[in-house]
């Protein structure tokens, strides 16, 4: 399933969830800051999942590319939205499970980093960033420039029982195919492990 957002009239970017139709079911998708195009040019993606009978929402994102303090601060600004609309939706009695996953475009490993990403780390009562202990051990998910940890899998805390063991696994798929990052991708997939419980 795709997002139906346009990235630019003459080439778009698509944020997207691939899924096992015999064992999940999908809701109705929603496009989440349309009108901020600043902290937000590709629009969150935000889909109800259903595996096992649990429900619970997914938000894919792929946050502001680059390097430059305006490309950080609009990442950092998408964090504090994300983050604020969370805590609405969850204390007003929505939706409490949700995942947030995808290209953060940011790294974790260092002060600006995590200053950007601060909302969701200096919130442990609220959010576990499931990728955090991958990139402190030196793992990298992006191979450009030498390789970075950029997309990275925050879970809320009403997850946290159902998500007991949970670890993240990096596949690293270049090393298994040799044409992989010049013609699939220069990122890599990052997985959230879970185990099924009884």
């Amino acid at each position: 399933m795709l997002s139906t957002h346009v990235y630019t009239p003459t080439e778009y970017q698509k944020i997207g969830v691939i899924y096992r139709a015999s064992e999940v079911t999908v809701g109705t998708p929603t496009l989440l800051f349309e009108s901020d195009g600043f902290a937000f040019p590709r629009p969150p993606f935000a889909l109800p999942i259903t595996v096992d009978g649990h429900t619970f929402e997914l938000i894919g994102v792929h946050l502001k590319a680059g390097t430059t303090s305006d490309d950080t601060e609009r990442r950092r600004q998408a964090i504090v939205a994300l983050d604020q609309h969370l805590r609405t939706q969850i204390s007003g009695g929505g939706e409490d499970e949700v995942v947030l996953l995808g290209d953060y475009n940011q790294q974790i490993v260092d002060p600006d980093g995590r200053a950007v990403l601060a909302p969701l780390l200096d919130a442990p009562d609220q959010y576990t960033v499931r990728t955090e202990p991958k990139a402190a051990a030196g793992d990298v998910s992006y191979l450009g420039f030498g390789g970075k940890f950029i997309d990275h899998i925050t879970t809320t805390a009403a997850l946290a029982p159902s998500f007991e063991g949970a670890h993240v696994e990096v596949q690293r798929l270049d090393q298994e195919l040799g044409i992989y990052q010049n013609e699939i991708s220069d990122h890599l997939p990052v997985v959230l492990v879970v185990p099924k419980h009884p």
